[in-house]
This record gives C-alpha cells, sequence and structure tokens, in this order.
C-alpha cells in the first residue's frame, strides 16, 4: 500500500528526527498505557520499523488489534484509539 506524508500527518504520526522516511505515533489506549508505532516510508511503501507496549492494558490491546501489523491494521487500529 503507497501513502504520503500528508496522509501519515492526518492519521497523527509525526517524523522521526526531522527525516520524512521514518515516522512515529504515540497512542494512549488505557491511564498510562502506550502503544508507540514507528514506521519508515520505503518509496511510497509502508514498513513497520518498531512497536513499544507500555503497561498490561497495551498488550491486550495489542493481542486484539494486531496479527500481521500491515498498515491497514495500523490504520483502524488509529481510527479505533
Amino acid at each position: 500500500m503507497e501513502i504520503s506524508p500528508a496522509e501519515l500527518k492526518k492519521l497523527g504520526f509525526r517524523p522521526k528526527k526531522k527525516s520524512f522516511n521514518e515516522w512515529e505515533i504515540d497512542v494512549e489506549v488505557a491511564p498510562r498505557n502506550y502503544i508507540s508505532i514507528s514506521i519508515t516510508l520505503d518509496r511510497g511503501n509502508v514498513l513497520l520499523s518498531g512497536l513499544e507496549i507500555e503497561g498490561a492494558e497495551s498488550d491486550r490491546v495489542r493481542k486484539t488489534m494486531f496479527s500481521t501489523f500491515d498498515f491497514e491494521e495500523i490504520k483502524a487500529f488509529l481510527e479505533q484509539y
């Protein structure tokens, strides 16, 4: 799936280290429970480069929301939270 930087900004991602190839977002799924997602753009294609879980509730959400970790799942997760 191809995506532009403008579309990433609409979803809430921000450039990581002033690079427009690496993007990140932090989502609070419950009080003090966060999921941080890092992605890399490679010629418009989205590659998951990191997923950080903080808290038991975040781990539960990760297990229910993600199975393939493709961009469609990430987008559905962001739309829900």
